[in-house]
């Protein structure tokens, strides 16, 4: 299921790409499919059950102590959660509007600021899609905030607004404030050959893994939350490393004299190094480097929608294409084995890792699920 639609929205880009041109009807047929597949789903990814287990435990402090809510991690989240209990939705249900508004949120980036890419649209479902809107849903929300909310407003300087909607979506996920710099390097004018030597010495940086953050003195709700992950490490670390220089390559693709001339695509090539630099600076732990610089990486789909078409590059259309499918192909597969090798599948590979949806019943999801834990019992 996941290859067919993989292998679908992959043609829809290259016949665009081709033409040159964005077909409407190839995007609403993508997104409406994407939307359907994220709000039918059901244990999907590595973070489905997991979500369940918060949603009991909100739901048990809240009928003793309400008011704890508001000091639990993520208080924003934990209210959330506690609305629709007191609405009486069960878990199933508020999964799936809780997505169903992440979908509406990026349809709205999608649709307007990347212009009905099927390119763009590609990108999503390769690397964020299954991860996000699927699994992570918390910081999945956050990243559609970012997307369909504060971009709009960082392009028409609504710095007041940006941030105070920031500072409230940080409540729902403490990693989003990360997105402060945005309103500070979209607007930059720096050469490439600038970014080149700073990207010399951050390649560096991320390689040796240096853990500087150590000797900052940090608040302790800060420093304590960091420790939980600052000992992760990951088989495929310098996998990641790899992608992330493939990513930020093109870049550098670009004359100078194009992003004097094209400020979006000079704010999104500022945002897309700094990402680099963000991973880089944090790659002493994989996941605290995925997480934060997540949200810079997300307009990847837009950046390479304005490569193509606004770049001046379009001689090199399908050559940028093929380079950024072959990326795609690399995270969809390792996102996709993820998810078999953490959520413990069985009667599957990466080729026929199932969809599951809430028709589903025990006995259907059990048949590919392997010795599941406390955090992923099924009702």
């Amino acid at each position: 299921m996941y290859w067919i639609v993989f292998i679908f929205i992959a043609g829809c880009a290259l016949f665009e790409i081709r033409n040159k041109r964005v077909n409407n009807s190839a995007f609403y047929t993508i997104f409406t499919v994407l939307v359907l597949m994220t709000v039918l789903r059901q244990g999907q990814g590595t973070d489905y059950y997991n979500y369940m287990e918060i949603y009991k435990e909100v739901g048990v402090i809240s009928e003793r102590t309400p008011l704890a809510l508001l000091i639990m991690k993520d208080p924003l989240f934990s209210l959330i959660n506690y609305a629709f209990i007191q609405l009486g939705v069960g878990y199933k249900l508020f999964s799936a509007i809780f997505s169903f508004i992440i979908m509406m949120l990026l349809y709205r980036f999608y649709k307007t600021s990347c212009h009905r890419s099927a390119v763009a649209l590609f990108m999503l479902y390769a690397t964020f899609y299954l991860v996000y809107p699927f699994s992570g849903i918390r910081q999945g929300l956050t990243m559609a905030i970012v997307l369909g909310i504060l971009y709009p407003l960082l392009k028409k300087r609504s710095y007041w607004k940006y941030y105070i909607i920031l500072f409230i979506t940080s409540f729902i996920h403490q990693s989003v404030l990360i997105c402060a710099l945005f309103p500070l390097v979209y607007r930059m004018r720096i050469r490439s050959s600038t970014l080149i030597f700073i990207g010399a010495i951050c390649t560096v940086v991320m390689v040796l893994g240096i853990n500087w953050i150590e000797l900052l003195p940090l608040p302790d709700m800060i420093s304590g939350r960091a420790e939980e992950y600052t000992e992760v490490s990951s088989s495929t670390k310098y996998l990641a490393m790899m992608v992330r220089l493939l990513v930020v390559f093109p870049t550098f693709l670009v004359s100078d004299k194009k992003y004097r001339e094209n400020p979006e695509l000079n704010g999104i090539r500022n945002i897309i190094f700094m990402g680099f630099v963000v991973f880089a600076m944090l790659s002493f732990s994989d996941l605290i480097a995925s997480r934060m610089s997540i949200y810079f990486r997300m307009f990847e789909g837009l950046f390479i929608f304005l490569l193509l078409f606004q770049s001046g590059l379009k001689r090199l259309n399908m050559q940028i294409g093929v380079y950024y499918f072959f990326i795609a192909c690399i995270l969809f597969t390792k996102d996709i084995g993820a998810f078999i090798s953490q959520g413990e599948y069985r009667n599957c590979n990466i080729i026929t890792y199932p969809y599951l949806t809430v028709f589903d019943d025990n006995q259907t999801i059990m048949y590919y699920r392997h010795n599941l834990s406390s955090a992923d019992r099924i009702e």
